[in-house]
């Protein structure tokens, strides 16, 4: 069985311009992988975290309540 080779040897060998591309599309593929991105190379003075986490709580509640002030607790959505 050949041995899978790590991600991360595998972005050395790309050089900027096609990394750049990479990035791009992840961004593109996903929201979620924007969010991370511009969390993790901004600081956090200047990457919106609070919109982030409004957000965030605004799907956990729906998830855990929905459109009523009863539980219907769905964990598996609220883990997401």
């Amino acid at each position: 069985m050949p041995k899978s080779t790590p991600i991360k040897s595998l972005l050395k060998d790309l050089d900027r311009d096609d990394l750049c591309d990479v990035i791009v599309e992840l961004c593109k593929l996903n929201p979620k992988n924007r969010q991370f991105l511009e969390l993790h190379v901004r600081s956090s003075n200047e990457a919106n975290v609070e919109s982030i986490t409004k957000e965030a709580k605004k799907k956990i509640y729906s998830h855990l309540y929905g459109n009523s002030m009863f539980a219907k607790i769905d964990l598996a959505g609220a883990r997401k």
